[in-house]
């Protein structure tokens, strides 16, 4: 008996939804009966955004076609991106050859500083040498210190 009557609702309520669009006003004297007032719009909204859905539906070619694009599109920025990588180790290798130079450079000036220094301390004690040969000879040569 409760098999009949759901198959007996399920019944009336396609017949209903079929009413809708072969005969409008019987649905709608329907709907008012039921106090469901919004139904029918419901129904009819549904049917045409999937009229739209089922009809924009594009075709084999199309997908393929854009899959096709889509795949160029790919390719084109991986070899883009190969060749951007290409220069950055370029770039990469010519900052390390100049860090390097930038080290050995850095080398020879600490060098240079030392050497210089080294220089300077000779000359300053060759400088108090001679001062002191010189003043040494100055008393040697006048008998007196002034």
């Amino acid at each position: 008996m409760i098999k009949k009557l759901f198959w007996l609702i399920i019944a009336f309520f396609i017949i209903y939804i079929l009413l809708i669009f072969k005969a409008p006003a019987v649905a709608t004297h329907i709907e008012q009966i039921l106090h469901i007032d919004w139904f029918n719009e419901k129904v009819i909204n549904f049917k045409k955004t999937f009229d739209e859905v089922i009809t924009n539906i594009p075709s084999k070619e199309e997908v393929q076609g854009t899959l096709n694009g889509a795949i160029d599109m790919i390719s084109t920025t991986k070899e883009k991106i190969d060749d951007l990588r290409l220069k950055a180790n370029e770039y990469e290798e010519k900052y390390n050859e100049t860090l390097n130079y930038i080290s050995w450079a850095a080398q020879k000036v600490d060098e240079l500083k030392d050497k210089i220094n080294e220089a300077s301390q000779l000359i300053s004690s060759w400088a108090t040498f001679l001062s002191w040969a010189i003043n040494d000879s100055w008393i040697t040569l006048t008998g007196s210190i002034e």
